[in-house]
């Protein structure tokens, strides 16, 4: 029989779950979004032509988290000369906000898997 008290255990109950099945969706799908989407950007301006489908050709990307963080690896892309990168393109105006996101996770997390290989 159901009685009062059993619908709120239940509510609460499914609300508890709800709440954590969530948490763990919002943890997860914004990292492999961010990565999928930044792999686009990635191929899409030709970062790939020069750095490698994984960083692994010019430029160190394992060492980009030592360098740069996720303020200033923006700054540089869109402007390497001035940071004396005379061969990068200037990238300033056309890589949008939400793009920019994206391309440097993406970037940090080639570097990350960088280091792991070469453990």
């Amino acid at each position: 029989m159901i009685t009062k008290k059993n619908t709120y255990v239940i509510l609460a109950s499914f609300l508890f779950l709800s709440t954590q099945a969530l948490d763990i969706y919002q943890s997860t799908t914004p990292v492999e979004k961010s990565k999928d989407e930044g792999k686009q950007v990635f191929e899409r301006f030709a970062c790939n032509s020069c750095h490698g489908n994984s960083g692994e050709m010019e430029g160190d990307f394992s060492t980009l988290k030592e360098r740069f963080t996720a303020e200033t690896l923006p700054e540089y892309i869109n402007n390497p000369q001035a940071y004396d990168n005379k061969q990068m393109p200037v990238y300033d105006g056309m890589i949008s906000d939400s793009e920019m996101e994206d391309l440097v996770a993406y970037l940090f997390l080639l570097g990350e898997e960088l280091n792991r290989s070469d453990d």
